[in-house]
């Protein structure tokens, strides 16, 4: 598996927060299903922290895992192509590969949120 970090900024107005919830539309839920167009294996992509209904970010950690034999894309023609699928109040700043061993809660340091 490809572990890459991704760094992404949000406007949290029309969401309720960034975890997948099942009667309410989430942050997590668009980066996942963005993830999934491109890459069937992926099962989804895991935040470095939660947010509440309405709260930005300017650079939340992320990371998700990418069998090896799909990942055919430098990581900077990924972000152009998941940004392509995102509502333009989500925005995937930068991903790097990272160590199978990073989480994207280890590496939150570069995460900033904002209140509503």
């Amino acid at each position: 598996m490809i572990k890459l970090l991704l760094i992404i900024a949000f406007d949290g107005t029309n969401y309720s927060g960034w975890q997948t919830q099942q009667n309410a539309v989430t942050v997590q839920q668009h980066i996942d299903a963005s993830l999934r167009k491109l890459f069937k294996g992926v099962d989804r992509v895991y935040g470095s922290s939660r947010t509440d209904s309405g709260v930005h970010a300017l650079g939340m950690a992320a990371h998700v895992e990418i069998p090896e034999e799909e990942f055919r894309m430098s990581p900077s023609k990924l972000r152009l192509a998941l940004n392509t699928f995102l509502p333009a109040d989500i925005r995937v700043m930068d991903i790097e590969q990272v160590s199978p061993m990073q989480r994207g809660n280890s590496i939150a340091i570069r995460s900033g949120t904002t209140g509503r």
